[in-house]
């Protein structure tokens, strides 16, 4: 969810990208992948990180959701179809990319980034958020812990971008190097914490 006000916090910059309905609509791309985690609460089955976790699920997906806000709502009419479509893609995949960051301990292990094209699932060694519980855990400490990592980790690119974009903070020149080194520090710490071994 942070990951994708990022698309939205650097899409700012564009003309005519501002306002609310972006932000909901962002936000509603961003989140559309974890629908597949409905039958697993309701039925018991197992297809969390399955298709929904694809690029190629992720083109339909946002060539749709352009498609039915364009045609029912006012919210877009500055913006071409193209542009509503492509950054749909981007905020859907700002998921996938955080969850290719998260650690995937049930097999399979990681994300079918290429189905159908290629069934073979994507995973990465090293990862700094621990894995999400969807139980009767869910509200506990441990995924108030992989919010705050999130946070951590893309909200503070996403305050920058915002204090910048709205002219709020100035003297770039002195801060941009001092904000830098502090998100590198701050980075390099969640991924130590979270691989022992790194």
């Amino acid at each position: 969810m942070v990951a994708g006000m990022m698309v939205f916090a650097a899409g700012r910059q564009l003309p005519g990208l501002m306002g609310r309905q972006w932000l909901l609509f962002g936000a509603a791309l961003a989140l559309m992948p974890d629908l597949d985690i409905i039958p697993d609460v309701l039925f018991g089955t197992a297809i969390h990180h399955g298709p929904t976790h694809s690029l190629v699920f992720a083109l339909p997906v946002a060539l749709l959701a352009a498609a039915l806000v364009k045609r029912t709502t006012t919210w877009f009419s500055e913006t071409s179809y193209a542009r509503l479509a492509v950054l749909g893609f981007l905020f859907y995949c700002s998921h996938l990319a955080v969850d290719l960051i998260t650690l995937d301990n049930g097999a399979p292990f990681g994300m079918p980034l290429l189905w159908p094209i290629f069934g073979g699932y994507f995973d990465i060694p090293l990862y700094f958020i621990p894995n999400v519980l969807h139980s009767s855990n869910a509200f506990g400490l441990h995924n108030i812990d992989v919010v705050l990592r999130e946070v951590a980790l893309f909200g503070l690119p996403l305050l920058f971008m915002v204090l910048f974009g709205n002219g709020i903070l100035k003297f770039r020149r002195i801060v941009t190097p001092i904000a830098f080194t502090a998100y590198l520090t701050s980075v390099l710490v969640l991924l130590a914490r979270s691989n022992p071994h790194f």
